[in-house]
């Protein structure tokens, strides 16, 4: 108990000071954490608020008991549309946040307790791998930073690293000693993973071949398979629920990507010499990608590179070692591989492609260049060996050899002056952690964003006026419409989004992951931007007879009687 107490209380610390490291990163001042969530590197606030949205739509069907949980208002009359992004269902465990303060600050407590739990939990599984304590808190640093999750960090769920590192954690906790409770934790894990990015649970799921280098001659133990199927059917009963009312709900649309697309959002090898920060000039790696390409920022930068490099050869060389980095160097060279997508090919095979055909759910991901999360993760897991091992080699360049005993095993006394140790021992140590500084100096996140939020008012005259003026089930389309494809046309939609929690009427024209059919119809009548070869004198007749008679019939037959029009953002012809 009197051990117990004080480890706990250690571990607490440890996360509370990863959290306090986030608030810094982000914040300028704690009362932002009211008014403003983080954008990151996005142009446009477009996916943070949508994940807002996202939060508190789960509170709000908390509310309600989970009643209609899958079908979000944001398309109507399309059910299931909440099934069209991810879920995050534990975030319905802000609730009480959210009824005390707004569903801001329970956005940026969620978004900060991310952060540090990617720190805290990198930190734990260093340890677990038995690496010297100083480099297991640079590897959870450079976790903490990594610059996928910083680059990312306009979309929520994708901050969330910590999920597939428990996930590590517990598959080496288990090759240690299979057995079926650790069976059912790794299960427990991987559905909280699921929960939490179900990119990163389908990911990892991918990846898994990896994780067999871990468990050695095991492979051929029935205690370790029986613990894996342990796993698999803890984790199958665990995530059953969403899966099917995803999986119900995406069979209304269209779910597939098209090639081309993913093909555009695949990683080229050039990719991973980009990176958003190269501070220090000299080391920039970037002129070694393609010139002509404006590619992903994939890039851990040169020296974190050159480290992992230096741990595989270091790694490989300590039999000692050999297993984890094994591990960590399948796990990269597998991430890599996936993170360019069809564009991987020897001749006719093309393995992402042939995946694709088969292989459930990842023929709804649009974006393979997103596994380079864990290519980078892989890099930090070789590095902190390749800094270990420089450590190692220091020591024995710098440090006096160690006394041994004699034939008669009298012990022989170290003759070196305590200076020369003391000497040695800093240099062992000040070696490495000058390549570990020059590292933290290339990824330490620049340029990063916070965005005012527009705050929700329930009491609003419009929203007062159509709570006693229309019928509930009356879809409203809130105008001016999204007038393109791109993410940033979807800004409005996000906002009306909000609106429509507090006047708790459908709306028509949403934003998420996929679109049905019907929103792409009314999006090309109600677009108001000027089309290609369209005249001047033929678009302002346009807009001054907007909404079309076609448009206008299309909203009679579904209900469609009202119009919320945001006057300030409309063009004057058509008021």
């Amino acid at each position: 108990m009197t051990q117990t107490r004080p480890r706990s209380l250690g571990l607490l610390a440890e996360f509370f000071f990863w959290w306090l490291a986030a608030l810094c990163v982000y914040f300028g001042s704690p009362s932002e954490l009211h008014t403003h969530i983080p954008q990151g590197t996005e142009g446009v606030a477009t996916v943070p608020l949508f994940n807002l949205w996202t939060i508190e739509w789960n509170v709000d069907r908390l509310e309600h008991g989970l009643n209609e949980y899958w079908h979000a208002p944001i398309f109507a009359p399309q059910r299931g549309a909440f099934a069209f992004s991810e879920p995050q269902p534990h975030t319905m465990l802000l609730a009480p946040l959210v009824w005390a303060t707004n569903g801001v600050v329970a956005y940026n407590i969620l978004f900060l307790t991310y952060l540090a739990l990617n720190g805290w939990c990198m930190l734990q599984l260093m340890r677990e791998l038995e690496i010297s304590w100083q480099w297991a808190w640079v590897a959870a640093g450079m976790s903490f930073l990594l610059p996928f999750v910083i680059w990312q960090s306009g979309v929520l769920q994708l901050t969330t690293l910590f999920a597939p590192i428990c996930v590590t954690w517990c598959v080496v906790r288990l090759q240690k000693s299979p057995g079926w409770q650790r069976g059912c934790v790794l299960g427990v894990a991987f559905a909280c993973c699921y929960y939490i990015c179900n990119y990163y649970a389908l990911f990892l799921s991918i990846l898994a071949p990896a994780f067999l280098v871990l468990a050695g001659w095991k492979l051929f133990h029935w205690s370790f398979w029986k613990a894996i199927f342990v796993a698999a059917a803890v984790s199958a009963l665990l995530v059953g629920p969403v899966v099917w009312g995803q999986s119900k709900n995406l069979k209304l649309v269209q779910s597939e990507r098209g090639l081309d697309l993913v093909r555009q959002l695949s990683a080229h090898a050039s990719d991973y010499c980009h990176s958003r920060s190269p501070r220090i000039q000299a080391l920039d790696i970037s002129r070694w990608g393609d010139q002509n390409r404006s590619g992903w920022y994939l890039g851990a930068g040169s020296v974190l590179m050159a480290t992992s490099l230096a741990g595989m050869v270091g790694g490989l060389w300590r039999s000692s070692r050999r297993k984890w980095t094994l591990f960590w160097l399948a796990f990269g060279l597998l991430a890599f591989a996936a993170s360019c997508g069809p564009l991987l090919r020897w001749r006719t095979l093309a393995p992402y492609q042939w995946l694709m055909t088969w292989y459930p759910g990842l023929d709804a991901i649009r974006s393979p260049f997103r596994f380079a999360v864990f290519v980078q993760l892989a890099l930090v897991g070789l590095t902190a060996e390749g800094l270990w091992a420089m450590q190692c080699l220091a020591e024995s360049l710098f440090l006096p050899t160690s006394p041994r005993e004699n034939e008669d095993f009298v012990e022989v006394k170290n003759e070196s002056p305590r200076w020369q140790t003391r000497l040695g021992t800093g240099l062992s140590v000040g070696f490495p952690l000058l390549f570990a500084a020059a590292a933290f100096v290339q990824i330490w996140p620049a340029g990063l964003v916070l965005t005012k939020v527009p705050q929700r008012n329930p009491n609003a005259e419009w929203i007062q006026w159509l709570q006693q003026n229309t019928a509930p089930d009356e879809v409203l389309i809130c105008l001016p419409f999204a007038n393109g494809t791109a993410v940033e046309h979807y800004l409005d939609s996000t906002i009306w989004m909000r609106d429509g929690l507090d006047h708790k009427r459908p709306i028509a024209n949403g934003y998420s992951g996929f679109f049905p059919e019907h929103f792409m119809d009314l999006r090309a009548q109600l677009d108001m931007s000027q089309q290609a070869g369209e005249s001047e004198d033929g678009y302002r007749e346009r807009l001054q007879n907007f909404p079309s008679e076609k448009a206008c019939s299309w909203m009679r037959d579904r209900n469609v009687h009202v119009l919320v029009v945001r006057t300030a953002a409309m063009p004057p012809q058509v008021l």
